[in-house]
């Protein structure tokens, strides 16, 4: 059912910070499981899979839903086309998610 919920991720970000910055970080909502969702479904160049490690926990943003008005990001170290880029998701909020520039989803690929 996870990959249901992100079967629309169509949407292309124009915003050069989205997902790389932890000011304004992919919004996949909970649990932790839609993180690996979301990012599974992301493609390189050549349409396929992005391999991605979560390395921590960090770097508060402003948040309704967080304690004191803050929530945190969990950072991504993800492989695309050969390098190493890393990525800002957050399980506190949820916005529909987009695709960060240089990033494809499965859709792009679809026959």
């Amino acid at each position: 059912i996870q990959k249901y919920l992100f079967k629309i991720l169509t949407d292309k970000s124009t915003d050069s910070e989205y997902g790389y910055s932890e000011k304004n970080p992919i919004k996949v909502g909970s649990p932790v499981k839609r993180q690996r969702t979301y990012l599974s479904l992301l493609r390189d160049s050549n349409g396929n899979s992005v391999s991605f490690k979560r390395i921590e926990s960090c770097c508060p943003y402003p948040s309704k839903k967080g304690m004191f008005g803050m929530a945190m990001c969990d950072k991504y170290q993800v492989e695309l086309d050969g390098e190493t880029k890393i990525l800002y998701l957050t399980l506190y909020d949820y916005e529909s998610p987009k695709i960060p520039l240089r990033f494809h989803s499965t859709k792009d690929f679809e026959k």
